[in-house]
């Protein structure tokens, strides 16, 4: 069946649907990772079984994601995202009926299946609805919409508070409101017909410069959301400068987004990753030294999670540019595993770090993995004008 050409109004209903649709379950998100953690808390659960009930859960997003595209081939984009937010209904009812942290390994690892489908599900249909001209404004709208969503998760918290159902209800319930505009959109959603020309696996031969910067900022977003504050106190920082200071991160990560898009449309998007990765890489070598200076650290870590947040939304922009269709579908579930991946290991290969370097350790462990970025893609940049070929 041949994809329905869109009319420029029904596209952008279709655009702010789909991103209406997936901001709210970045504050589901943003509610349910310290809800959690608090309820286990409170029960009395060691830290390190609360942080192993975490990751179980989150090795939903690397293992389920291979079998997205043929979900979404086989049922579509609307209907599979709708049944990924009824799926992540019941989860969120279930964590609250059977309170106990063996049974949430299960139903966390079932959450997150539902989130990980929403995700790749939402992006590769916004990359079908983008064109060129836009293609990087429209994904840094998202992924400021996105950002804004995990900001507000925190703040619903402090309203519902962590005892009782009325966090899961209020979870629930916005995240039932999430799929509401799918039923708008629900008739242009875009036609993933045939079997994508290479696996989820094969993106990593594909296009490994993008492959490359996905998990690294799945890394850096992760390890600085978990240690960042630690690093902070251990250097002499206040508690509260030390939140402060994440807070912009988060802040940066948003506000940033829109303008990096709009550069991503002007000017070779390949460039603007280079810069997004030189930017990630700058930022945790100059902090060490900033310290005595709380502006200028504040100011850095700003800019820092910004533009190292632009590194996904860059990947995202050159993805949608390059693929289509189950194509499209395969290279957004590589984006999801690849991030899972640098979820699941920035955390505790930071940690390690600061263990075994301490007060320097945390920020050359970051700095490394953005190294790593930068180098590839200049590297592959040389070979492309070197041999006349258009390597990703």
């Amino acid at each position: 069946m041949a994809e329905r050409i869109l009319s420029p109004g029904e596209r952008r209903l279709a655009l702010f649907s789909v991103i209406g649709a997936i901001s709210v379950v970045g504050v589901q998100i943003g509610l349910f990772m310290p809800l959690l953690s608090l309820v286990l808390e409170a029960q009395g659960v060691s830290p390190f079984l609360i942080g192993l009930n975490a990751a179980f859960g989150s090795s939903a997003v690397a293992l389920f994601a291979p079998f997205v595209p043929s979900a979404v081939r086989r049922m579509g984009s609307a209907r599979f995202m709708l049944g990924c937010f009824a799926l992540a209904v019941a989860c969120v009812l279930l964590l609250r009926i059977f309170d106990n942290v063996w049974a949430w390994f299960p139903i966390r690892f079932a959450f997150n299946m539902a989130i990980v489908g929403l995700f790749i599900a939402s992006e590769a249909w916004i990359g079908t609805l983008a064109d060129e001209r836009s293609r990087g404004r429209i994904v840094g709208l998202y992924a400021a919409c996105l950002g804004g969503g995990f900001a507000l998760g925190p703040a619903l918290l402090s309203v519902t508070g962590s005892a009782g159902w009325p966090p899961f209800l209020a979870g629930a319930a916005i995240m039932a409101a999430g799929s509401l505009p799918l039923f708008a959109a629900w008739r242009f959603a875009p036609v993933m017909p045939g079997r994508a020309a290479f696996s989820v696996l094969g993106f990593l031969r594909v296009a490994p410069t993008l492959a490359l910067a996905v998990l690294v900022f799945g890394l850096i977003e992760t390890t600085a959301y978990s240690l960042l504050a630690v690093q902070g106190m251990r250097l002499g920082q206040s508690e509260v400068f030390a939140t402060r200071a994440l807070s912009l991160f988060a802040v940066g990560a948003i506000i940033l987004q829109l303008p990096i898009g709009w550069l991503a449309d002007r000017i070779n998007r390949y460039m603007v990753l280079i810069l997004c990765a030189a930017a990630a890489l700058a930022g945790p070598l100059a902090l060490p030294h900033l310290s005595a200076a709380p502006i200028a650290w504040l100011a850095v870590i700003f800019l820092w999670g910004g533009l190292a947040t632009g590194l996904y939304t860059v990947a995202l922009t050159i993805v949608g540019e390059r693929f289509r269709g189950a194509d499209l579908v395969a290279a957004n579930a590589a984006l999801g595993m690849l991030y899972g991946l640098g979820a699941m290991i920035g955390p505790a290969s930071g940690g390690a770090a600061m263990q075994l370097w301490p007060g320097q350790g945390l920020m050359g462990a970051l700095a490394a993995a953005a190294f790593l970025v930068l180098a590839t893609a200049l590297l592959r940049r040389s070979w492309r004008h070197a041999g006349g070929r258009k390597i990703p």
